[in-house]
């Protein structure tokens, strides 16, 4: 099936940003000559949205995405719900009407297939996976998280999830393909881009030049005093085993941390006067299952500037309602604070 007119109306509401737009104008160029387009972005810049355009615009076209987690692969599914199919309802309810998220989306864009690098691992041992690329037979394979791969050279691949990219690519020679990365060179400096890809980019963006053209908002640090006091003892220590010039400049370091020091706020007191949106939404990172269990239980102390009754939501691998969680904080609309505490 074609795109539905609805869903195309829904669509042309829609606008792409200009560094979007950009994008997909380039990935279109290099399809006209070639087989491979990648586009660079930080993360929160919507690469996602370069593959919606493509889909809109290809309604016949079949689509295999290809993602490392299944927290990728469903916002897929969501994003053609919300942004292509219009839809605004909750996820439960979306879920309720149309068995799920992934039957929702294939409502607007019917030949779309979201996949797991690991699923793709079973090729040619899975009968229900051939059965599913088969029937595809994909026109466009988008291989998101594209630094996940390791290669060696342009032909040759070296781990098991490369191996079996470059057997699906040659199995379906005629599918264009589409790299989606943040991070094209990896902690041990090889470039997937370049080399997988051929280095054809449609656009690249790095993160300082995507806060300077004001797509993502510069971070901002503060330091609350427990931190700095543990520098100080941690630099203490330092001081005490050391001799000669090196002991001077610790010195020099450990007072300069004093001063510091005095400037900077415990956690309620810094919470209180960063946190100016009452009603908003925030995340707080934590190391482990153990460390989010202690800093939920600190919430209302932590935040009582803010509201002395604040929402709480915790997520982590190890949880089995850590989409329901994640749903609740996406969707509620209360007046309270709403603080997700995450592991990972």
């Amino acid at each position: 099936r074609a795109l539905s007119s609805a869903a195309s109306d829904v669509y042309k509401r829609q606008r792409l940003q200009e560094h979007q737009e950009e994008a997909y104008e380039n990935v279109e160029k290099l399809f006209e000559n070639g087989r491979y387009a990648a586009v660079i972005f930080p993360t929160g810049c919507g690469k996602s949205f370069v593959t919606l355009e493509y889909m809109i615009k290809h309604p016949d076209e079949k689509v295999l995405i290809l993602s490392p987690k299944n927290a990728i692969k469903d916002q897929m599914y969501e994003y053609v719900v919300r942004y292509i199919g219009g839809l605004d309802l909750s996820a439960e309810e979306i879920k309720k009407q149309y068995g799920s998220m992934k039957q929702a989306a294939k409502e607007f864009i019917p030949n779309i297939e979201c996949m797991l690098y690991q699923t793709i691992l079973k090729m040619g041992e899975n009968e229900n996976l051939e059965k599913v690329l088969e029937k595809l037979n994909p026109d466009l394979i988008v291989v998101d998280e594209v630094h996940h791969l390791k290669t060696k050279t342009n032909d040759l691949v070296e781990d098991e999830w490369g191996r079996k990219i470059k057997e699906l690519l040659e199995r379906y020679p005629n599918a264009k393909v589409l790299g989606l990365s943040a991070t094209p060179i990896r902690s041990d400096n090889v470039n997937v881009v370049e080399r997988l890809f051929q280095n054809r980019v449609a656009l690249e963006l790095s993160l300082l030049e995507a806060i300077e053209a004001g797509i993502i908002m510069p971070p901002q640090y503060v330091t609350p005093d427990f931190i700095v006091k543990d520098e100080l003892e941690t630099l203490l220590e330092r001081i005490d085993e050391t001799e000669g010039e090196e002991k001077i400049l610790l010195k020099e370091k450990y007072d300069k941390l004093v001063e510091k020091s005095s400037m900077a706020k415990g956690i309620p007191e810094l919470l209180g006067s960063e946190i100016t949106k009452k009603d908003g939404k925030y995340i707080i990172f934590c190391r482990d299952i153990k460390d989010m269990e202690e800093k939920a239980k600190k919430a209302k102390e932590w935040f009582e500037k803010v509201d002395k009754e604040p929402e709480i939501y915790m997520i982590s691998s190890k949880q089995r309602d850590s989409k329901e969680q994640l749903n609740r904080f996406n969707e509620s609309n209360s007046e309270h604070i709403k603080l997700l505490y995450s592991v990972g």
